[in-house]
């Protein structure tokens, strides 16, 4: 669909301002929701707890027989339902939990939100609905790669202030000089600067990518049948084929079948026995069958033998075989179930989890209410002005993933303090302990990262950031039937949809006195100084289906293209200016190169917009 719409604005921006009430409630741990938000389209459930055993055992919950959804900071009750007991009541087994089910699925309007039990004057933690809710968690999730950049110096902007560091380990017998550790003479130095801290210690491993991977992407890239031939004769000993199961420990090697199945000359029966194991899997109980039937109260189940050290990358490679299915075309008719139940291991690391606390290292200023504080890596050690997110100067750098919950902890015979309980004597999913404490301790095997967790982290969440359409836009405003038309214009104030769109404006509230301001300014285009006639208007690249184009006119009828700004790519042009501001949301600033002021004739500017 093409809609072009110009527009002639002048006008001057006001800021509006008010006082609002404190909402009600105290916020308790014993109401679950997704800490950063929800996409709107996506499954919405709150899950309320009352243990049963474990270190939380003594904090007992029933929730009222209604809970509602309120706005915040306005407060008003916009959802109102019965929360629904998980399994008839009984206790999860792997939390030590009883539990209940909220579902608000139904609210889909951008905003900030809390779920209120007016029985217990009990909230939860506060949390968005928006169609860009994980732009920024993703954004500090990224980051964590750079601050495990080894041999280079960590430099704002890319590091935040609190976490600037300088180039390390390039001394004697260090990353230009490394030695075997087994046999450390000169023969085996080498130079091996570069690369990444694997986890929360100082090592730093290379592993040779497996060959039957490697051999997909090059005959994608190349097309060469070798690449083929030698893919179809081995994709039989990859544990998905051979076994029939595809399971959380050979994610790389199983998607990247999936992608050959999807290549042009691929034997036909290859890749549909690839696809066809796939999906037998996926039928089976620990995966469609799990989700279908509410297997864990926690929406993110995994088997009790696979929460093991790292048990949270797990939990991310579990999510990836659901949205799997979604992205390779299997099983279509289920595609809505798949990601929800893909989504549900994002809630569960966002804090849908029996400690109702978000897996990722101090992200308070990022819209967690509680996260990891501490977790075991040298550089934010017990101790140290990095030890701790809400009692240290500086606390841990925000973003990083931990282990998770981890069962198989064995408390060390050295040790000689109070019994590590949590970790020890929980529940599978209580098995954790909110420390960094080092040796004998050994916290690493509860809280340590690692890049391999991350990078799991990072492609699952990633499932879950899309471009902006014009639609997400509509139903984040509540816009349906005639009112949603880009060309309709609900408030009444004679601006079009797709005109707020473009400019990020509410369609509900009068917009022209927000509209992009026209003004005067001295500038230097193409080497001739003067005052132009210059607009700026903010811009999203999320809108990646939206082109805005400024156009310069003498008579009102014959127009010129001043300046473009089209999907993702740079703003461009006679008249562009500059371009700033980072991430999706940037600030375009573009003149009439003709309309300078005392010109001898009159100038017309407009807004040009395509919605394709």
């Amino acid at each position: 669909m093409t809609r072009r719409t110009p527009l002639t604005l002048i006008g001057l921006g006001l800021a509006l301002t008010g006082a609002m009430a404190a909402p009600p409630g105290t916020f308790t741990l014993r109401i679950a929701v997704d800490q950063f938000g929800y996409s709107p389209d996506l499954t919405k459930v709150a899950v309320i707890s009352n243990p049963q055993t474990g270190f939380n055992a003594g904090q007992t919950y029933t929730p009222g027989g209604t809970l509602q959804v309120r706005t915040w900071p306005g407060s008003a009750v916009v959802f109102s339902g019965t929360p629904v007991a998980w399994n008839n009541g009984a206790t999860h087994a792997q939390s030590g939990d009883r539990a209940w089910w909220f579902d608000f699925s139904t609210v889909k309007m951008w905003g900030q939100y809390y779920v209120y039990d007016p029985a217990h004057d009990a909230c939860s933690a506060r949390f968005r609905i928006g169609q860009d809710v994980y732009e920024d968690v993703l954004k500090q999730a990224m980051r964590m790669f750079y601050y495990q950049r080894r041999g280079i110096a960590k430099v704002a902007p890319y590091a935040e202030p609190l976490w600037t560091d300088g180039t390390s380990y390039m001394g004697p017998l260090q990353d230009t000089h490394c030695r075997l550790v087994s046999n450390p003479v000169l023969a085996t130095e080498k130079d091996l600067r570069g690369g990444w801290f694997d986890a929360g210690d100082y090592n730093k491993y290379e592993r040779d990518n497996m060959r039957l991977r490697a051999a997909v992407f090059l005959y994608d890239i190349t097309g060469q049948s070798a690449y083929r031939t030698y893919v179809e004769s081995n994709y039989g000993n990859v544990h998905g084929i051979a076994w029939s199961w595809w399971n959380f420990y050979d994610s790389a090697v199983q998607d990247a079948l999936l992608y050959f199945s999807t290549l042009a000359g691929v034997t036909p029966s290859v890749a549909a026995t690839i696809r066809t194991c796939k999906q037998a899997s996926m039928n089976g109980s620990d995966y469609l069958g799990a989700w279908t039937s509410g297997k864990d109260a926690y929406q993110a189940y995994l088997p009790d033998a696979d929460y093991i050290w790292g048990s949270n990358q797990v939990k991310c490679h579990s999510g990836m075989l659901y949205d799997a299915q979604v992205n390779y075309g299997l099983d279509t008719a289920n595609a809505a179930v798949y990601r929800a139940a893909a989504a549900g291991y994002v809630h569960y690391l966002h804090g849908v989890n029996p400690l109702t606390m978000v897996y990722l290292s101090n992200m308070y200023q990022h819209g967690a209410t509680n996260c990891v504080k501490q977790f075991y890596h040298t550089w934010f050690g017990d101790g140290t002005i990095y030890d701790d997110a809400l009692t240290s100067p500086n606390g841990p750098a925000p973003g990083y993933l931990t282990g998770g919950a981890n069962p198989t902890f064995v408390q060390n015979a050295a040790y000689t303090g109070p019994r590590l309980a949590p970790p020890l004597d929980q529940p599978i999913q209580k098995s954790y302990k909110d420390w960094n404490g080092s040796w004998p301790e050994d916290s690493w095997q509860i809280t340590e990262p690692g890049i391999y967790y991350q990078a799991a982290y990072v492609l699952l969440l990633s499932r879950f950031v899309h471009p902006l359409s014009y639609q997400d836009w509509a139903t984040g405003y509540g816009l349906t039937g005639t009112a949603a038309d880009p060309l309709a214009n609900p408030s009444g104030d004679g601006v079009a949809n797709l005109v707020k769109y473009a400019f990020n404006l509410s369609p509900l509230v009068n917009g022209r006195s927000s509209m992009p301001q026209f003004s005067l300014q001295h500038q230097s285009v193409n080497g001739v100084e003067g005052t132009y006639l210059t607009a700026q208007f903010p811009r999203q690249l999320g809108q990646s289906n939206l082109t805005c184009i400024l156009e310069g006119s003498a008579d009102l009828t014959h127009w010129s293209p001043l300046c473009t700004a089209a999907g993702t790519d740079p703003a461009s042009g006679t008249g562009f200016l500059s371009e700033t501001g980072t991430g999706y949301r940037r600030q375009v600033l573009a003149c009439d190169t003709v309309a300078r002021e005392n010109a001898p004739t009159p100038r017309f500017v407009r807004f040009h917009l395509v919605l394709n």
